[in-house]
């Protein structure tokens, strides 16, 4: 006899691959108190310049050589130009919910923004954590964004009293 609980075998995993990557990203989280992902051990965004996603269309490691320093975290950058760009206009650049994952903001959870699943809509950057997050991200934007947008100051807040809290130990 074969049981079900009318639930698409690919949402039962869900769980289980968000699980995965909070742990990974817990552990990559750990010395400045910015609420950017990746800022705590290096560049945010893992050094990405999160201004080719809007000008190149893709994902582009930036060089450190042009960097930027906002809301504690090091933003590196192709060029003197799109470093100019992201400085006047910082929140227009940088990825929503500091580049955590979208789906995983919708949904309440801290999870790793990656560089590679990403995707712009009413020209904000949006990332999410892997493949699967993204797929199911993308089939309601709205929805997701509606949710995330509520989640994320509460998470942004709890993040940084955290590393408030271990930057004093």
């Amino acid at each position: 006899m074969k049981f079900s609980l009318g639930i698409p075998r690919a949402f039962l995993i869900l769980p289980i691959l968000l699980f995965f990557q909070f742990v990974q990203y817990a552990h990559a989280q750990s010395g400045n108190q910015s609420a950017i992902y990746g800022a705590k051990n290096g560049p945010a965004v893992d050094g990405y310049d999160t201004v080719a996603y809007f000008t190149d269309e893709k994902p582009v490691r930036g060089n450190a050589a042009y960097s930027f320093i906002w809301e504690g975290a090091t933003w590196h950058f192709v060029s003197e130009l799109n470093r100019e760009l992201f400085m006047t206009n910082p929140e227009k650049y940088a990825p929503q919910y500091g580049g955590h994952c979208a789906f995983g903001m919708a949904n309440n959870i801290y999870a790793s923004g990656d560089p590679h699943r990403w995707k712009i809509e009413n020209d904000k950057l949006y990332l999410n954590t892997n493949q699967f997050a993204h797929w199911l991200w993308v089939r309601d934007i709205p929805e997701k964004v509606k949710l995330a947008d509520s989640n994320w100051p509460e998470k942004k807040k709890a993040l940084l009293a955290t590393r408030n809290a271990e930057s004093k130990d």
